[in-house]
């Protein structure tokens, strides 16, 4: 988008960073807008993080604060951080990747690398997959963590492992998966087949073809919102007709 105003003074980027602000502004809005439906309709229900940011902290204990207080565990290893929160740590966690790997927030794009480096452990040489993929053959033959992205996915598995350990929800979310049968393993599968596929034709997932490129000034961020979007509607109609 910065090239749509370089006469700003700033080689395009205010007008970038104001035209962010207001796209963000709609959907905000519009994001509110439906809520209140929903919660007017009484059918809104939120996830479980959602709620656990909307409880309000107790005022017990606070008088007999301490470190190891329970209250205190709560705030720092259970409860999830409020939306506000969680924006400016995203924002310096982006700020972070952007200066030490001079790359944006990535997620999806190390699994066709993956696959590559199990394809070379049958046999398969770097040189054609280097052919097949465009990419250099010195990315299939070295070592696995050479990988910016893969290191970013294995810190992200490795928190999301610690928090549910110390916030002791290891054991609920396990036993809250349903039971699986033909019907919900095959939507499942189906399911993780178009949004592994859609990873590659879109060249992001919601990280690096949604987050980072709305982050850098990208209209493609804004693009693949209005489509994910669509999707996730698309989805739940049919969910809704096959569950029905």
């Amino acid at each position: 988008m910065p090239d749509w105003f370089k006469w700003d003074g700033l080689n395009g980027y205010l007008g970038a960073i104001v035209l962010t602000a207001i796209f963000a502004g709609i959907g905000v809005y519009l994001s509110y807008l439906y809520e209140k439906k929903r919660r007017n309709e009484s059918t809104y229900s939120g996830v479980l993080s959602e709620r656990m940011q909307d409880k309000p902290l107790s005022d017990e204990g606070i008088a007999d604060y301490s470190l190891t207080s329970p209250t205190n565990y709560d705030v720092m290893f259970k409860r999830p951080l409020t939306l506000k929160q969680g924006a400016i740590g995203l924002a310096f966690l982006f700020v972070l990747l952007m200066g030490l790997t001079k790359s944006g927030w990535g997620a999806s794009t190390p699994y066709g690398f993956w696959f590559g480096k199990v394809l070379t452990s049958f046999g398969v040489s770097a040189g054609s997959l280097a052919s097949f993929t465009n990419q250099p053959a010195a990315v299939f033959a070295g070592p696995w963590l050479a990988n910016g992205v893969t290191v970013q996915n294995f810190g992200i598995l490795l928190g999301t492992l610690v928090y549910f350990t110390t916030a002791g929800l290891m054991s609920e979310t396990i036993h809250s998966v349903p039971s699986l049968t033909v019907k919900s393993s095959t939507l499942y599968a189906i399911g993780g087949f178009s949004m592994g596929f859609g990873t590659r034709l879109s060249n992001g997932c919601n990280v690096g073809a949604l987050y980072s490129p709305i982050a850098t000034f990208s209209l493609s961020g804004w693009i693949f919102l209005i489509v994910l979007v669509a999707g996730g509607i698309i989805g739940n109609m049919v969910a809704k007709r096959v569950y029905a």
